[in-house]
């Protein structure tokens, strides 16, 4: 026998080839329509004997149930039509059988999944928050049930057709009683329909971009990805919702792109100087190349194919490198988070510094049982799209508000199945704290990161009141002043990502501290007569400072007190690396 995946493949070969879906590796159709059918027969051949040999290795119970009223239907068929009496009172027990077992049975069964399976995803994608969050990898308990549920339940249904299936084939093909056939077909439809329901959901996305079944057995014809506001994907969500109710599948028609999108090509022209960025609020390290607009065909959405995962066994389609060239704003709606930043809107305590809020929409077209396409739909998680085309001050405001966008949304949140919706309750600090260490930790990408004594100079510069904005804030000549955590941790990674600089190499060996307060430095200094350290700075945003105590200028060591070099930024880490400064300060100070 064949080996489970080269089965899949020729299965899903045979798929494609039976409705003419021509995939990005195929080459032109050339065959006749009696050569194509001739390549049918010859697939269908040797599946058969493939699936001979595995059902000589399975037992299955086939008594009791609606599965047995399936057999003792299936057996009267076999017996032989004699006349039309016969022929009318097999109609009958047909009928009888789909009014008062089949039908109510598939009821039953839908009522059951719709009500269960919310409950599942409702533990995947609280799972997805956390990991998310977290920066953990642990996805498996919530998704294995959830996969667990939906095979279960196809497990159940593909029996029942299957056997509805062999009865049609008995009844026409052996016994050539057609007109029986349609009483059949239509019990088959029932079952279909609900298969079909059952599937409409059954796809997760998860990041980076990987689309999947989650039952085996399902095979897809493509998968179309797109980027929806949130307005948009609220209508998608109804519409499920609205599928579940009426307990039947539903076309949702093509909805509006936020955003256009790109498959990155392995090929072409790179700039390191012009990047559009579609990750959740990530920064990209200096050094980094994307494509320009000009050198990807842009659509409003792209189009990925299936490839069988043989380790877990189903279809899924991953592409780790989507490019989002354009932004546009997101339209209002009952929870949208996107506000004007304009200064006109800046009084607005509740929307100052909200970021639009996108999500990918997926639409999974499934072969179906049927022998017609049918259509799976999920939303991924919520995500900001970022654009740096100029690298001033006011885009690196900006850039800092999707991260802080991102911060509330995922660290305070109310889940909405799959949607995330805004809370204004505002974080606690721990909370905060602990999404503050994962998101340096991350994006500068170092093992070592921030440890709670970091935060107590952040806890003061968030929460004094010489730091809050109102009338209370800060007023330095006359203009408004208040910390920008945000655009400091931006500027403080932009240190990060330039590996030039040695500050990365620096930071993961400890030479390089964290955030302290003045007092705290002197603590560290006070038992030394020459000594320096090196921290982390918010004091004019993201920055590196030096504080050097000497003898180096005076023969008195009482005169000596620890002073507080001018910061660096990265400006100035550019022209000159930390190593270089950290030597010419330490050979001008004789420090030893």
């Amino acid at each position: 026998m064949l080996p489970n995946e080269h089965f899949q493949k020729l299965l899903y070969d045979l798929f494609c080839l039976w409705h003419g879906v021509q995939r990005h590796y195929d080459p032109p159709f050339t065959d006749t329509e009696e050569q194509r059918l001739a390549k049918v027969k010859t697939m269908i051949c040797k599946l058969l004997t493939e699936i001979d040999g595995r059902v000589l290795r399975i037992q299955q119970n086939q008594t009791g149930g609606m599965k047995g009223q399936v057999e003792k239907i299936r057996r009267l068929a076999l017996t032989s039509f004699l006349n039309q009496a016969e022929v009318e009172g097999f109609r009958i027990a047909c009928l009888q059988f789909g009014e008062q077992f089949l039908v109510p049975c598939i009821d039953h069964l839908k009522v059951f999944c719709n009500t269960y399976s919310v409950a599942r995803w409702r533990d995947v994608r609280a799972a997805q928050i956390a990991r998310m969050r977290d920066q953990s990898t642990q996805l498996d308990d919530a998704v294995t049930n959830l996969v667990a549920f939906y095979s279960i339940m196809m497990y159940i249904l593909a029996v029942l057709a299957a056997r509805l299936q062999g009865l049609r084939y008995e009844i026409t093909i052996v016994k050539k009683v057609y007109a029986l056939d349609e009483h059949v077909k239509a019990l088959s439809q029932a079952v279909f329909g609900a298969l079909e329901l059952l599937m409409s959901d059954c796809v997760l996305a998860t990041e980076p971009m990987n689309c999947g079944a989650l039952a085996r057995g399902v095979a897809f014809k493509d998968f179309e990805i797109q980027v929806v506001s949130e307005e948009t994907a609220e209508h998608i969500q109804s519409e499920m919702n609205r599928a579940r109710l009426l307990q039947q599948p539903n076309q949702i028609s093509q909805p509006p792109s936020a955003a256009l999108l790109a498959m990155k090509p392995t090929s072409g022209t790179k700039r390191s100087n012009a990047v559009s960025n579609g990750e959740r609020g990530f920064v990209d390290s200096a050094g980094s190349t994307a494509h320009k607009k000009s050198d990807v065909n842009s659509k409003e959405h792209v189009i990925i194919y299936p490839v069988y995962n043989a380790k877990y066994r189903y279809w899924q389609a991953t592409y780790p490198h989507l490019l989002c060239t354009t932004r546009q704003k997101g339209r209002q709606s009952t929870h949208n988070s996107f506000q004007d930043l304009s200064p006109s809107n800046a009084s607005s305590d509740k929307s100052n510094g909200k970021r639009p809020i996108f999500y990918f929409h997926i639409k999974a077209t499934m072969f179906s049982p049927s022998g017609s396409f049918a259509t799976a739909h999920n939303l991924s998680l919520p995500f900001t799209i970022a654009t740096r085309r100029n690298q001033d001050c006011q885009v690196q405001r900006m850039m800092s508000s999707y991260t802080a966008t991102i911060f509330w949304l995922y660290g305070c949140n109310h889940q909405e199945g799959l949607l995330l919706q805004w809370l204004d309750t505002g974080m606690h600090w721990e909370q905060f704290k602990h999404l503050y260490k994962q998101h340096f930790k991350v994006n500068a990408g170092v093992q070592r990161g921030l440890i709670d004594g970091d935060f107590e100079l952040l806890k003061y510069k968030l929460q004094c009141p010489d730091c809050q904005s109102g009338e209370n804030g800060a007023n330095i000549d006359g203009i408004q002043r208040e910390t920008a955590v945000w655009r400091g941790m931006l500027e403080l990674l932009q240190i990060f990502h330039d590996t030039r600089n040695n500050v990365r190499k620096l930071w993961e060996m400890g030479l390089l501290l964290g955030f302290l307060e003045f007092d705290e430095v002197d603590k560290l200094l006070e038992h030394h007569k020459s000594a320096l350290i090196m921290r982390l700075s918010f004091v004019t945003g993201g920055t590196i400072c030096f504080t050097v105590k000497s003898t180096a200028h005076t023969l008195d060591h009482r005169a000596t007190r620890p002073i507080h070099l001018e910061p660096l930024d990265l400006k100035r880490l550019q022209t000159k690396c930390l190593k270089d400064y950290l030597r010419d300060i330490a050979d001008a100070e004789k420090v030893g």
